[in-house]
């Protein structure tokens, strides 16, 4: 319609004008604003300008479900509140006019694994608990009869302020701690008198037989400091002196042996050092006129360094027997101040002692739980439980043969425990099939 123009003079220097604007289209300005939605009708995924809720109505329908009066509602905000420039775009849910069900859904499946559980062995189990563990879980167990990993035998009284008495050297001394475990002793500690000389000190591995009155001791082996270092003063540097201490390590010296451990805590582990057996006792011998050793005089019963009468090294070699009398060994009251230390070969808890307590495994760690390859239905499994899924999606076709179960089911659980859902090919292998669908109305 074309636009005319009235002047009116309702006085004088005063005019009216009427301008007639129906046939001028007015566009919104402001924010742009783009949201999709769910409609009755119209183009799908189209971006489409609209002007007005007259404007969407016409291109788009008025609502007939829930979702559609949504989209409808948010519509009628938009413009009631703001001048924005609208771009809408339709989803589509459905064939047709958009009502009922999607044409595709997502399929969640599930496979079965057939599980197996083993029983686990009470010896294997408590057999490798660490000693913290057991300290912590089990400390009954721990308290009687748990075997440390690292084990020292000898002095109380390395750690004391020493106002020790040097010994007499020139004679054979045993020291009456016992090993109590067959062991891979890695080493020793004595307390040092802090001299410049240079000092060597035989060491004997000592294994007694009670005979009568008597003590026999047989001489497993022996060593001495000076056929392992060069320079035996005790201020040297690749031995550790802690100002109280000499620490000798025996590891891959020259007579050291490597032992594969085969039971216990450390079993699989290869350890250095000189093998000793249960009830072993040690002896050392320092040359007369240059003593090595310290030691306390205390009373009976606190200590079991034995002073004896062997002053010849020549009646100490491998192999060799000598005899003291058991009550002199019982009632020695000095203390030499020397400790050996190892690692028993069969740290932790053995089997003998736990078959002895008849312990047995807690019932949250009783058993262990292995997937059994193969189909479900057929192979040996416990129990059964649903495996990883995988997600896919169906089409209307797929989804209408899965509905009337027109395919081959297998009902199993595979090499690689993966579900298959290929229903054009008639391959379902899977235990639970989930299906997610947007049902409208």
């Amino acid at each position: 319609m074309a636009t005319s123009l009235n002047t009116i003079l309702n006085s004088p220097g005063i005019a009216v004008r009427e301008i007639d604007v129906s046939g001028t289209t007015q566009t919104n300005t402001g924010t742009n604003i783009f949201f999709a939605g769910f409609t009755s009708q119209g183009i799908s995924d189209e971006p489409t300008q609209i002007t007005s809720v007259t404007d969407f109505e016409s291109q788009f329908g008025l609502p007939q479900t829930s979702a559609e009066k949504y989209t409808y509602n948010a519509v009628q905000q938009i413009f009631s509140t703001s001048n924005a420039s609208v771009t809408f775009t339709r989803m589509p849910y459905g064939s047709g006019a958009g009502l009922g069900y999607a044409d595709s859904v997502n399929a969640l499946i599930f496979p079965v694994v057939g599980v197996s559980a083993v029983e686990v062995d009470p010896c294997n189990y408590f057999r490798n608990i660490d000693e913290n563990s057991c300290r912590v879980n089990f400390p009954w167990l721990y308290d009687a009869h748990f075997v440390s990993p690292s084990l020292c035998y000898g002095s109380a009284n390395l750690e004391c302020s020493l106002s020790a008495q040097t010994e007499n050297a020139g004679n054979l001394y045993i020291h009456n701690h016992p090993i109590e475990y067959d062991s891979i002793v890695t080493g020793f500690k004595f307390v040092v008198d802090h001299d410049g000389i240079e000092e060597d000190l035989q060491v004997f591995q000592l294994r007694p037989t009670q005979n009568g009155f008597n003590t026999s001791y047989s001489v497993v082996t022996s060593f001495a400091l000076s056929n392992i270092y060069a320079d035996m003063d005790e201020d040297q540097s690749h031995l550790s002196n802690d100002g109280k201490r000499l620490i000798v390590d025996l590891t891959n010296t020259t007579f050291a042996r490597e032992f594969q451990v085969t039971n216990g805590l450390l079993s699989g582990q290869t350890l250095s050092g000189l093998y000793v057996s249960a009830g072993d006792v040690f002896g050392t011998y320092s040359m007369a006129g240059n003593p090595v050793l310290k030691y306390f005089p205390v009373s009976s019963g606190i200590a079991a360094s034995y002073q004896t009468n062997i002053t010849t090294l020549s009646s100490l070699t491998p192999s060799s027997t000598f005899n003291v009398v058991t009550t002199a060994v019982q009632t020695a009251n000095t203390d030499l101040l020397i400790s050996f230390c190892g690692v028993p070969v069969e740290a932790g808890l053995s089997c003998q002692t736990i078959t002895a307590l008849n312990l047995q495994v807690p019932e949250q760690d009783r058993y262990n739980f292995y997937p059994v390859a193969g189909d479900a239905q057929l192979n040996d499994a416990n129990f059964y439980v649903l495996g990883e899924p995988i997600s896919q999606t169906l089409n209307a076709t797929e989804y209408s043969l899965l509905q009337n179960e027109q395919f081959n089911w297998k009902c199993g659980a595979y090499d690689n425990v993966n579900p298959t859902l290929d229903i054009s090919n008639n391959n379902v292998q899977a235990g639970l099939i989930i299906i997610n669908k947007a049902n409208t109305r």
